[in-house]
């Protein structure tokens, strides 16, 4: 699939990346949490998700994980998943625990190995980024983060404090050496068998909210794995009133940009 200008990878490919191979695994698993979202909002996102598999021209599997059976989500997602040429579509059960974290945490065990994109339920992120994403994860990366804040990426409709923020703590980290400039958007391709390796080394202080998505890349970073960005477009509403839940989240992240900030990665 051509990609547009707005979606071309950073100039600048670390070394260890090499030219996509057909022996590499090419069906992506797609995991989205939910909670207790309305009809509409559900087909329209399997809507768009069917739309970019056509386009995308590899395989995937979609996973809308929920936390409680009794979520009204998950009968929605049942009847969708039921219809003709939705065999793609799946409802999964989150068992780890509550959280948006945690219902990261369900996809990457089910899941196991493979390219794994976490993505958002309102439909914010762009996707189609994602064939970019799977062309660096297939030519080495181990995980591929869109980044909003680098030439050819953007953001529109997000509160100005969040923005400043985000665009603040991603700066300060850049600068350190850290290899993305983005470190609060949560829209990002894993490989699943080394999540699952850092995941299963025991870490009380590991995050079950959203900071875990920088949770993991700072972890994979240290480790001496290959993080790469490409520029992506978010969209999503103007939400001034979120400073509240800003405050519930900033310590996690600030505790993630200062073990980024305080350590060097290995070398392989």
């Amino acid at each position: 699939m051509p990609e547009s200008g707005a979606n071309q990878s950073q100039s600048s490919k670390p070394a260890q990346l090499q030219e996509l191979t057909s022996s590499k695994s090419n069906c992506l698993s797609i995991v989205i949490p939910v909670w207790r979202e309305p009809r509409e909002k559900l087909v329209a996102l399997v809507d768009s998700l069917q739309k970019a598999r056509s386009e995308w021209g590899f395989d995937s599997v979609a996973y809308l994980v929920y936390d409680t059976v009794d979520d009204p989500s998950v009968t929605i997602i049942h009847e969708l998943a039921a219809e003709s040429g939705r065999e793609w579509l799946h409802g999964l059960h989150n068992t780890v625990g509550r959280g948006y974290g945690n219902a990261l945490r369900a996809g990457f065990f089910h899941v196991k190995t493979g390219p794994l994109l976490v993505t958002m339920a309102d439909l914010s992120d762009d996707l189609s980024t994602v064939a970019e994403l799977m062309r660096l994860h297939q030519a080495g990366a181990k995980i591929v983060c869109p980044c909003r804040y680098m030439p050819g990426g953007g953001q529109c409709g997000s509160g100005f404090l969040k923005r400043i923020l985000a665009q603040g703590g991603s700066w300060l980290l850049h600068k350190t050496g850290f290899p993305v400039r983005d470190v609060s958007n949560n829209f990002r391709l894993y490989d699943t068998a080394l999540v699952n390796e850092i995941l299963n080394k025991p870490d009380p202080e590991s995050s079950t909210g959203p900071a875990i998505a920088l949770e993991l890349t700072v972890k994979a970073w240290l480790r001496g794995e290959t993080v790469v960005e490409t520029p992506t477009v978010w969209r999503g509403d103007k939400d001034e009133s979120s400073s509240f839940s800003i405050r519930k989240i900033l310590p996690a992240y600030m505790k993630w940009v200062w073990v980024a900030l305080r350590n060097k990665p290995q070398s392989h």
